[in-house]
């Protein structure tokens, strides 16, 4: 912590998220996510889950805050 208060990350515990027996690179649903015009920067992290074992999580920085409502990436985000 520094003299303000603040807490600085540098890094991520893991970069792989296993989803349903399935690898899930965090740095790769970053991309995808970042690559939306309504975002700004985002970081995804895994969180536990009772179906799958694991799930994507993101936690994203609207590029106009004053935006409400969720952005949509539904269309931006390929299917694989």
């Amino acid at each position: 912590m520094d003299e303000r208060g603040f807490l600085r990350l540098l890094d991520r515990k893991k970069d792989m998220i296993l989803v349903s027996g399935f690898n899930v690179y965090s740095n790769e649903v970053e991309e995808v996510v970042s690559s939306h015009p309504g975002v700004k920067e985002c970081a995804v992290v895994g969180v536990e889950d009772e179906r799958s074992g694991q799930a994507v999580k993101a936690f994203v920085v609207r590029r106009d805050p004053a935006r409400l409502g969720r952005l949509r990436c539904r269309r931006t985000v390929p299917s694989g």
